[in-house]
C-alpha cells in the first residue's frame, strides 16, 4: 500500500522497530495517504503512547480524522491543477510525518486538534 511506505521503511531500517513493537496506523480508504500513527507501542513508550491510553489513542483517531477532511477537500478541489494538489498533499503529509515524530507532543499532552 503506497500510505505505508513511509511506515515500512522506518520499520525496515531497525530490527528492533522490525520484529520488537507494533504501531497502528490510519490511512486513506485507497490506501494511498499516511493519516497518522499512533507512536510505538513498545513498553519503554507505555506513559506516552496512545497504543496503551484510550484517552490519547482517542485524540489519535480524532486528529487522523481531521487530517482526512484536510485531504479530501485537497483532492476535490476543482480550482488546483495537478501540479498544485501534489504539492498541497506533499505539505499535508510533511504536517503529518513531523508530528508523529514529536513525542513530546503526547508526553506534555499538547497534542491538539
Amino acid at each position: 500500500m503506497e500510505g505505508l511506505e513511509l511506515v515500512k521503511m522506518v520499520y525496515d531500517s531497525n530490527f528492533m522497530f522490525k520484529y520488537g513493537f507494533f504501531g497502528h496506523v490510519a490511512l486513506t480508504a485507497d490506501g494511498k495517504f499516511l493519516l497518522g500513527h499512533a507512536g510505538s507501542g513498545d513498553k519503554q513508550f507505555y506513559d506516552i503512547s496512545p497504543c496503551y491510553h484510550p484517552d490519547k489513542y482517542l485524540r489519535f483517531l480524532k486528529r487522523s480524522e481531521k487530517y482526512f477532511q484536510r485531504c479530501q477537500a485537497i483532492r476535490r478541489n476543482a480550482s488546483l491543477d495537478r501540479q498544485q494538489r501534489y504539492q498541497k498533499l506533499k505539505k499535508l503529509a510533511e504536517e503529518i510525518v513531523v508530528f508523529v515524530n514529536q513525542y513530546i507532543y503526547l508526553r506534555e499532552n499538547e497534542d491538539v486538534l
